[in-house]
């Protein structure tokens, strides 16, 4: 009976082997070896992509397809926005970028406010002066707004060597608007439906909010992490939007805190993982004794450098050449 049963199940697994080598014959397939493969006749190609390649020199990809629909590089023209430093704007190659969304992080009284501060006051010179001609939305999360600051300044940046009376015929301060906000659903709103309205009407190119992680930490307790990523998404999502759709461009700029890292035994940029990964540029402002110092944390087209700054009466200065990165 045993014999039995070995001879039929050897039997059985015979037919599934033959079975498997059989069924695709029969069915109309073909192994890979069996295929007749089209080749391309390179014939009808350039003489450039005709001729081998070795890895000396390894080939250019040029997808036709998209090449054919290319958009002008004219399209792509970056804007940025003055500092008022002339060795600021050089460390910036540029000034503030009116593309993507721009934050400043550090300590408190590193100057993050004086930098709001003077570029609310530099997008309301002529394009010509480094300006873009508008007013800006200064969005206040933490503290009063520093009026009596700003009206120091007003004479450094827009006085009447530089101001073009035809091009700001209002007061400076009545360009700046300015909006207390005290939790993340009023803020929301406030990108959603003031913003939008504001930059319909021209009246704004500058966006400033200072600061977003004043928001964050009030707000949420531990539990609700998953509802504090879902709304600085959100925020993401809408400053990313303005900054794409605003025509003509506009310039984002956010301020944040820092926090202490236990585990890394140093002052880290609040807000996460989650919020870095949302931004296009970061600009960290520090003090060590005496001496201030402006850096460049995460920019695609920019290095990673520091550079001396002071805070004088005028505002921020450069007060020296680029240096390396600090190492923490």
């Amino acid at each position: 009976m045993c014999t039995f049963l070995f001879e039929l199940l050897l039997f059985i697994f015979g037919c599934c082997v033959l079975l498997f080598f059989l069924l695709p014959s029969i069915l109309g397939f073909h192994s890979p070896i069996d295929l007749d493969l089209d080749l391309v006749d390179v014939s009808s190609l350039s003489p450039e992509m005709q001729t081998p390649w070795s890895s000396s020199s390894p080939p250019t990809w040029r997808p036709v397809s998209l090449l054919s629909k290319a958009i002008p590089v004219s399209q792509f023209v970056q804007h940025y926005l003055k500092t008022g430093s002339p060795g600021l704007d050089e460390f910036l190659q540029g000034g503030l970028p009116c593309f993507g969304v721009t934050e400043i992080c550090g300590k408190s009284g590193t100057g993050k406010t004086q930098l709001c501060l003077q570029f609310s006051l530099m997008v309301q010179l002529p394009l010509s002066a480094g300006g873009l001609n508008s007013g800006a939305i200064f969005i206040s999360t933490e503290q009063v707004f520093p009026s009596n600051r700003l009206a120091e300044l007003i004479p450094h940046f827009l006085g009447d060597d530089v101001l073009n009376p035809t091009s700001t015929p209002e007061d400076p301060m009545e360009r700046i608007y300015v909006e207390r906000i005290g939790d993340v659903a009023a803020l929301i709103t406030c990108l959603e439906v003031f913003v939008p309205a504001m930059l319909r009407g021209n009246q704004i190119r500058l966006v400033i909010i200072d600061s977003l992680a004043a928001l964050f930490r009030a707000d949420y307790e531990m539990s609700d992490m998953r509802r504090r990523t879902a709304d600085l998404r959100t925020i993401s999502i809408i400053l990313h939007d303005l900054a794409r759709m605003a025509d003509p461009s506009i310039s984002i700029l956010v301020v944040n805190q820092m926090s202490a890292s236990f585990s890394a035994g140093v002052n880290i940029p609040s807000l996460g993982y989650a919020w870095t990964n949302c931004l296009t540029t970061r600009l960290e402002m520090s003090r060590r004794g005496d001496s201030r110092f402006i850096g460049l944390k995460h920019a695609p087209h920019l290095p990673m450098e520091m550079l001396p700054i002071e805070l004088v009466t005028q505002g921020i200065r450069a007060s020296g050449g680029p240096l390396p990165p600090a190492v923490n």
